[in-house]
């Protein structure tokens, strides 16, 4: 629902991968954001980059905004990396995992803020350990 709303707020009528993200970084205290945090990635720099990699508004939008191809393969890496790992539940910190797995320019962009995949699952491993 963040990135609809995400992409709502942009004028974008299609969300698309960038409008995931921003979704994530918007939920501060979730698990994915903290996860960015604690790689020391200043999550509002990232916040600005990616808002800077959207498209310029498109004028009126529908009702409902669709997701994009890329961002529904995204959405569908979310749950392969929530069953890899056991889950019976979908969180943020699977949609990062998804992020981080698939070969997108959002995966770039996240990359080349530092942010790496295996430490990103690790520390998120941890987390959720009793």
């Amino acid at each position: 629902m963040a990135a609809e709303v995400t992409a709502r707020q942009a004028g974008n009528p299609l969300v698309d991968v960038p409008h995931v993200l921003l979704g994530l970084l918007g939920q501060r205290a979730a698990l994915a954001a903290r996860a960015i945090a604690a790689q020391g990635i200043d999550l509002d720099t990232l916040q600005a980059a990616v808002t800077n990699v959207l498209d310029p508004p498109a004028g009126p939008l529908p009702e409902h905004i669709p997701f994009s191809p890329a961002a529904k393969k995204t959405l569908e890496l979310t749950l392969r990396e929530a069953l890899r790992l056991g889950h019976n539940y979908i969180g943020t910190e699977h949609i990062l995992l998804a992020l981080l797995s698939d070969d997108t320019p959002t995966a770039v962009l996240l990359a080349g803020f530092g942010l790496n995949r295996d430490e990103a699952e690790t520390w998120l491993l941890a987390q959720l350990a009793p």
